[in-house]
């Protein structure tokens, strides 16, 4: 009999222990942190099996540029040669750069400044009902020619230079536009910098730029060290110290594109 009692209490443990850990699982599980999905500095996260729908392929040899604009509080101080602030000078000599691009130029814009750091044409968005932000393919310029211009004229300097995220939203903006070409076309990565990252290094994302074929032609505002990452990896680089220094450097890209159309058609 006394056996039978102790066998039965050991059952009754058992049981105990067992219903126990059934009831804390729920309980861990809620008290979980949620994620925060605000829409501050969204960046699409690398994908290396992300492949393009068949249906959304097509041959094509438009160009593809993606401009970085360092809006960073630096940008505030005054050019190194001439009037004017360097945030005013660059977004005048942007703007220039888009009217003079082709309509069919496939473009795409990223700015860091006082308003953060954030990808602005096409401005990604986040399904309703969805935690996930959808990063829309990228407009040629006769649909959102208005939209960049206005996104530029709106830069306002303030901030810290966070120019490899911005560079790597580029490297993917490109790299999905380029997969959408069949690998066709001229991907550009414009980059208008005065400064060093406070991110990382810059070298590093140009090298991946490099290895999908896509070109970064930087333009270094005011930029006195000659060690500075822009300058030794980057496909083309010029340094600026005025406006028109900008326009020249902005210009550069276009004749890229020339050069590739006669090659491909001539």
């Amino acid at each position: 009999m006394k056996k039978n009692i102790i066998l039965i209490g050991m059952m009754l443990l058992v049981l105990g222990i067992w219903y126990g850990c059934g009831e804390q699982q729920p309980q861990s599980q809620s008290s979980q942190p949620a994620q925060d999905h605000s829409y501050s500095t969204p960046e699409p996260e690398e994908k290396p099996d992300y492949i393009i729908p068949l249906e959304e392929r097509r041959t094509s040899y438009d160009t593809t540029v993606y401009v970085v604009l360092d809006g960073s509080g630096s940008m505030g101080h005054d050019v190194c040669s001439g009037s004017g602030s360097k945030i005013d000078a660059a977004k005048q000599a942007a703007i220039e750069y888009i009217n003079m691009l082709s309509p069919t130029t496939y473009c795409g814009l990223y700015i860091f400044d006082a308003g953060g750091d954030r990808q602005l044409v096409p401005r990604p968005y986040k399904p309703e009902g969805s935690r996930e932000w959808v990063f829309p393919p990228l407009e040629t310029v006769q649909y959102c020619k208005a939209e960049l211009t206005s996104a530029l004229s709106a830069a306002d300097d303030g901030g810290g230079t966070d120019l490899c995220r911005a560079m790597r939203s580029g490297l993917l903006a490109l790299r999905t536009q380029r997969e959408r070409q069949n690998n066709h076309g001229l991907q550009i990565l414009v980059v208008l910098a005065d400064g060093a990252s406070d991110d990382g290094n810059p070298a590093n994302v140009i090298d991946e730029c490099t290895k999908y074929g896509i070109e970064v032609h930087s333009i270094g505002f005011c930029i006195n060290d000659k060690n500075n990452p822009l300058r030794a990896k980057s496909y083309a680089y010029t340094g600026a110290t005025k406006i028109e220094d900008l326009r020249d450097a902005f210009t550069g890209t276009l004749k890229a594109e020339a050069s590739t159309f006669e090659e491909v058609f001539h």
